[in-house]
């Protein structure tokens, strides 16, 4: 997966069966660009995730997002 918000890799230049197996995110902002790789780095199916975001981002722009809560051993 290739989550950015600029330039895209044109498919006809990549290695074949990549164009594909490529899915390519567009995002509006650092925090979706946080979001949307969080989200793919859950999936087993994905093997590479590339982020490349314009402007350096902050350390604390993505938490809260996780979507799954926190396991815990239930009191015995």
């Amino acid at each position: 997966m290739l989550a950015d918000d600029r330039d895209h890799p044109i498919p006809g230049a990549l290695p074949e069966s990549v164009p594909e197996r490529l899915h390519l995110t567009q995002v509006r902002s650092a925090t979706d660009l946080l979001w949307s790789a969080e989200e793919a780095l859950r999936m087993q199916a994905v093997g590479l995730i590339i982020a490349a975001p314009r402007k350096p981002i902050s350390l604390t722009a993505g938490r809260g997002f996780s979507s799954h809560p926190r396991r815990t051993k239930p009191a015995v």
